[in-house]
């Protein structure tokens, strides 16, 4: 199980502290929000800004584009090891990817899904994905609640994908805390994102990363 952290939930304006509490207390990944205020209301962070940031950490980080045409943004993939594009934003979801790994053929490729899109789209997928990212909030905002009936959806992929030769992540990003992180890793994720919950008390970091992996 790995645990990404979305640093859209801490203090944005101190990006070097949040890298630095990340890489002492266990994250596993850096998950960046890429919102480009057309797919998503808000608007995040550039190309210039995902270089900076894979200059001053060790951990992988995860762009999760939420941006229409993704193709256009495939500069992204030399300066990350994984990157997610939304399926609802492309009608040809399989070249996106080819583009991507075109330009860095050692990049992880993913798909992320909204909550009220079918997963079944992956069924026509094996072999293309190495992660299938499962919203369980709508994009664009930090800090909502968890959408239960997302709970499904997971369910679904891992059952679409348990035969699959090759098995691809099944992420999932939003709302994650507490009260829900074991019933989402039970349905068959083995990557969470967590943003608000990680990182709205610096000093509990490290405390919630042992109890998510001990299961507690």
């Amino acid at each position: 199980m790995f645990i990404a952290g979305s640093i859209i939930g801490g203090n944005i304006l101190n990006i070097e502290e949040i890298l630095k509490v990340s890489e002492e207390n266990g994250v596993d990944w850096i998950h960046l929000d890429i919102m480009d205020g057309n797919f998503v209301p808000n608007i995040t962070f550039g190309l210039e800004f995902v270089k900076k940031i894979k200059q001053k950490t060790f951990l992988p980080l995860d762009v999760h584009l939420m941006v229409l045409n993704p193709d256009k943004y495939v500069e992204f993939s030399n300066y990350c090891d994984m990157i997610n594009f939304h399926i609802e934003t492309t009608h040809f979801p399989i070249r996106v990817i080819e583009i991507m790994r075109k330009s860095n053929p050692r990049i992880k490729v993913g798909v992320a899904v909204n909550p009220c899109t079918s997963i079944s789209f992956i069924e026509n997928m094996e072999g293309y994905l190495d992660n299938i990212l499962i919203m369980s909030v709508e994009p664009g905002f930090a800090g909502q609640k968890f959408i239960n009936n997302t709970l499904k959806k997971i369910e679904q992929a891992k059952k679409i994908t348990e035969n699959w030769k090759s098995k691809p992540i099944i992420s999932v990003d939003g709302g994650i805390n507490s009260e829900n992180y074991k019933i989402v890793l039970g349905k068959g994720a083995n990557y969470i994102v967590c943003a608000s919950y990680l990182y709205d008390d610096y000093s509990k970091i490290r405390e919630k990363i042992l109890m998510m992996r001990k299961g507690l």
